[in-house]
């Protein structure tokens, strides 16, 4: 896997908007436009979007620019878009500045794009938020103007300060209720008030179901054409910015996808006449004012008390020739395209040129950093990191960038160090999940490795290149490690870039090996791809063969592949490491540590507990500072039974790693399991404060309160998840809620809530097709055909759940099915499944000392934490021990 392009993409920029309602209404109409501009003494009608960190000329031919350097598959918000590259110098003006730049163009942009902004909008083009980035600037909804001033006016001192981030698009980070961070787009590419982050949308249209609303048509860079409903709140508060009268509605995927885990919503043109704004871009500071009601007319939404609709609020502002453009991201984006077609040396010259125009660039520190690595310049490129970082230091990519340096270093530590650091800031960026299982992969950590490829593909659609490698990378380290094969065709079909796919192919065994070595050779248009990209794919190619060799248990051909790669040298190349590792492990004369985690890691993954554990020992008496070590051997010594050597080696994990949320988990799960409830508790919410994103241990999610018994308060919990959830989570939401339910004693209401979660979604929630059949039976009721919706479930364990809750299969094939899985763990949740459904069974035909004996039996493969349907077993257990026996 190559060091990623350089130059940001476009983002958050408005394409079109119709609106669908029953009656004739104007869209609103806002956007910024630079006062005269001109491009090589053309006239240019270019846009201030602040939506977005990279400008782009829409219609370069009108303004006399041709694309002079090209990249055929540059992405935008994870698409396409063909031809897109950058102009030879030209002489952009605006008021009494010219700048001389390279200009990112679009040869040939789609239709739709071409359509909006040369017609709909008027415009070439837009500037970004990166070019105009160094002023303090006014943003005056009175006059319709953005303007520059040499100094910020006093009257902010009674403002609300928000801090700007120093990268990207223009970013507010907000403080929420909850003591975490927000963030707020402000975005003059789009004319609309404030679009919600999908959570946020689903609890103010819950809590407002009376607001007046409309329908929107939307598209952007990077969406399909969407509909969105939009409500108009009286009032709306992004953390500590209160405003009154404005339009709401749901934020498309774009607009969030880069910032997931922080974003709370963004502030379009209508957004911004219900607020006074002055940002000052050089110290990263903004200060904001809220407007009193009531805000300017708004076409499409009755106002609340205020009959009829309203006149269009079309508003067009215009930018200042104050605002001084810069022109050092222009050189930057030139950087990126130049790295993108393998062009290291003249990228470093566009990079070192953009310093040279602004030395407190962040970015083109760390772009520079990334085209040094390419070039072999390991020294160099630590140093552009250290700078960027010095000059942003709560920027989790650069953080990331100087991890995945350390890796190609070889110091996996630090870079596993620095990487999740970066993951701390940003929980969900996928690339960096990336090059953190490589760095534990080469550094001997093989099983959190594991996870952290599953937690990138968690993080990013599968359609992404940085997916596409931890797929790759976490399906040959399982099938390394001994798990059977993982069919990788299905996803295949989503992946866009070409070489990716074809490594997917021939790890699927759909591509031969000629085959895949000749596309090692090809562009993403299959032409001849040019030297440095050809080396870089053939250098992966050698990594990938070499790992199907050594699955394939041919040891010396898996060495002579991964020494061909290694002595390729390439070093952005991630797989140039992880050949060195397993170089590493297959060197029988020298034995190494590495090589003994591979083996406890082995056993691990076959359930060989005690093997595993006494191997993990082995290593821990060489380096007794190995955190995945002591982790690992606390989990084995978990599912042996012995909680009080779980929780001490959990405990020394969690001392040498404090912000090890996992191994809080666990050994929360170990004290949960000794009857050290409080204890337990104590460890979830330390879990929850590390991770707030994992409901497992949140102390207020279903897991904690079923745990303790709290059964009414899960259901409030998961009530409220129904209310405020996607649509493709309820389900799920339905058929916790009725665990929940049946544990608390409510079967007929557990029941009408497995079927809801049925009725959703037929195919996705068979064990509560299983759990409402017997249900059905325990009230007396005459079960219901699921038959044709159990013949189509492709896991043959659930089949045969199914099967037996019909009263097809037996409980003696049911358990014997149970214990087919070669994996232990596997084998020991199956079990614990089984014996439960065979004690309900039980239970309905009224032999309470089977079910008591059955139940018995699943408590006893102690799967608490790893099944829900442990929880479920222990109440009916309690429940039926609480019973006079006869």
């Amino acid at each position: 896997m190559a060091l990623k392009p350089t130059a940001s993409a476009v983002a958050g920029t408005l394409l079109t908007a119709f609106i669908f309602t029953g009656c004739a209404t104007a869209e609103p109409e806002a956007q910024v436009d630079f006062a005269h501009p001109t491009i090589n003494q053309k006239p240019a009608a270019l846009i201030m979007d602040t939506g977005s960190d990279s400008s782009l000329i829409f219609q370069p031919a009108r303004v006399g620019l041709t694309l002079a350097k090209a990249t055929h598959d540059w992405p935008v918000n994870g698409q396409s878009l063909d031809d897109f590259g950058m102009s030879d110098p030209a002489n952009l003006s605006f008021g009494s500045q010219t700048i001389t730049a390279p200009l990112p163009v679009m040869k040939d942009p789609p239709w739709l794009l071409r359509w909006v902004f040369a017609w709909l909008m008027g415009s070439d083009g837009l500037i970004s938020w990166s070019e105009v980035r160094d002023n303090i600037l006014i943003f005056d909804s009175e006059k319709h103007v953005v303007r520059a001033v040499p100094e910020l006016p006093p009257e902010t001192a009674g403002w609300l300060k928000l801090k700007v981030r120093r990268t990207g698009p223009l970013t507010l980070e907000v403080p929420l209720p909850d003591g975490s961070t927000g963030t707020i787009l402000v975005d003059t590419g789009q004319p609309y008030g404030v679009s919600l982050s999908p959570k946020e949308w689903r609890a103010w249209d819950a809590a407002n179901p009376n607001a007046p609303s409309t329908t929107r048509m939307f598209a952007m860079i990077g969406a399909d054409l969407s509909e969105v409903e939009e409500g108009w709140a009286d009032n709306y508060e992004l953390g500590p910015l209160k405003l009154t009268d404005v339009p709401v509605h749901q934020a498309l995927g774009v607009e969030w996808a880069g910032d997931a885990f922080h974003y709370t919503g963004t502030l379009g043109m209508y957004g911004l006449t219900r607020v006074d704004l002055i940002v000052d871009g050089k110290n990263s500071v903004a200060y904001l004012h809220p407007k009193p009601s009531p805000g300017l007319p708004y076409p499409g939404i009755k106002r609340s008390n205020e009959p009829g609709n309203l006149p269009s609020g079309d508003q067009k502002w215009t930018v200042d020739p104050s605002v001084v453009v810069h022109s050092d991201n222009f050189w930057l984006d030139s950087a990126g395209v130049k790295v993108n077609i393998k062009d290291y040396p003249g990228a470093l010259a566009d990079a070192s040129h953009a310093l040279e125009l602004n030395p407190n660039n962040p970015a083109a520190y760390d772009a520079r950093g990334g085209i040094k690595l390419c070039l072999s310049d390991a020294a160099g490129a630590l140093a552009d990191y250290e700078r960027a970082i010095a000059l942003d230091p709560e920027s989790a990519a650069f953080y990331n960038d100087r991890g995945f340096l350390k890796y190609e270093q070889g110091d996996f530590d630090a870079a596993v160090a620095d990487v999740s650091h970066s993951l701390e800031m940003d929980p969900q960026d996928a690339n960096a999940y990336v090059n953190r299982g490589d760095a534990r992969q080469s550094g001997g950590n093989f099983l959190d490795a594991l996870n952290d490829y599953e937690l990138a593909g968690d993080w990013q659609p599968g359609g992404w290149p940085d997916t596409g490698y931890a797929v790759l990378h976490g399906e040959l380290l399982r099938r390394h490690l001994g798990f059977p094969a993982t069919d990788l065709t299905p996803m295949l079909a989503d992946w866009k870039d070409s070489w990716v796919k074809s490594i997917g192919q021939f790890i699927s065994g759909n591509l031969s090996e000629a085959a895949f070595l000749a596309a090692a050779n090809k562009d993403d248009s299959g032409a001849p791809a040019n030297a440095a990209t050809a080396r870089e794919q053939n250098g992966e190619a050698e990594y990938y063969l070499g790992m199907m060799r050594i699955i394939q248990g041919n040891a010396s051909a898996a060495r002579e592949h991964w020494q061909k790669c290694v002595a390729d040298a390439v070093l952005d190349l991630g797989e140039y490491n992880l050949a060195r590792s397993e170089l590493a492990l297959t060197d029988s004369a020298s034995p190494t540590q590495t090589q003994l985690l591979f083996s406890a890691s082995k056993k691990y993954v076959a359930g060989d507990y005690a093997g595993a554990s006494a191997e993990f020992t082995q290593a821990i008496a060489a380096d007794s500072t190995l955190v995945c070590a002591y982790y690992y051997r606390g989990i084995c010594r978990y599912n042996q039974g012995d909680t009080a050597g779980a929780i001490a080696d959990l405990t020394q994990a969690i001392t040498l790693d404090p912000k090890n949320f996992l191994a809080y988990e666990n050994r929360g799960l170990a004290k949960d399991s000794s009857r050290d409830h409080a204890g337990a508790v104590a460890d979830y919410t330390q879990a929850f404060s590390l991770d707030p994103q994992n409901n497992t241990v949140d102390p207020d999610g279903e897991f904690v309160l079923e745990n303790k018994g709290d059964y009414a308060g899960a259901i409030a919990f998961h009530t409220k998840e129904i209310a405020t959830d996607g649509k493709a989570d309820i389900p799920d939401d339905y058929a916790e809620r009725s665990r929940a339910k049946q544990m608390q004693g409510d079967f007929a209401g557990a029941l009408a809530d497995y079927h809801q979660a049925i009725a959703l979604d037929a195919g996705g929630v068979p064990y509560s097709h299983v759990t409402s059949l017997l249900l059905q039976q325990r009230l007396g009721q005459t079960p219901s055909d699921f038959s044709k919706d159990i013949a189509k479930w492709k896991d043959p364990w659930l089949k045969s759940l199914g099967l037996f809750a019909m009263g097809v299969v037996d409980e003696s094939a049911l358990l014997a099915e149970a214990r087919t899985s070669g994996n232990n763990q596997d084998c020991a949740q199956q079990l614990c499944e089984a014996d439960y459904y065979i004690g309900l069974m039980h239970l309905v035909k009224g032999d309470m000392a089977g079910a008591r004996n059955f139940w018995q039996q699943s408590l006893a493969t102690n799967q608490l934490g790893y099944n829900p349907i442990y929880l479920l077993t222990r109440a009916e257990l309690a429940r039926l021990e609480a019973t006079p026996r006869n």
